[in-house]
Formats: C-alpha cells, sequence, structure tokens
C-alpha cells in the first residue's frame, strides 16, 4: 500500500487533474488487480481440472 501512495504522488504530479489519495481509484486499481489475478489464475486451473491424474502420472 505504501507503494501505492508512492507511485500516486508521482502520478499526481504529472496527470492533470489526479488526486493520488482518491479512496476510489486506489479501490478501483485493487479491485482490477485481482480480477486480472483471477483470471490468470483461473484459466491454468481449468485445464488442469480437465486432465486425468492417472493419465497424467502415466504420461510421465
Amino acid at each position: 500500500m505504501p507503494l501505492t501512495f508512492a507511485v500516486g504522488r508521482f502520478l499526481g504530479s504529472q496527470l492533470y487533474g489526479f488526486n493520488p489519495y482518491d479512496p476510489v481509484v486506489t479501490l478501483v486499481a485493487v479491485v482490477m488487480l485481482g480480477l486480472s489475478a483471477l483470471v490468470a489464475s483461473l484459466i491454468p486451473a481449468l485445464r488442469a481440472s480437465l486432465l486425468s491424474p492417472l493419465e497424467t502420472l502415466h504420461a510421465e
């Protein structure tokens, strides 16, 4: 979280009309990062769940 505020302070000086301490912006960033992590982990998990453990062990 401290990194968020440090980057926000930097971006606040670079972008016009941007408040780096706006809780809505921070919340949206956290939700988007969470959703991208969920999608990134869900796709391999779904692919792995379709494999048979017996066939996978036999292949090795």
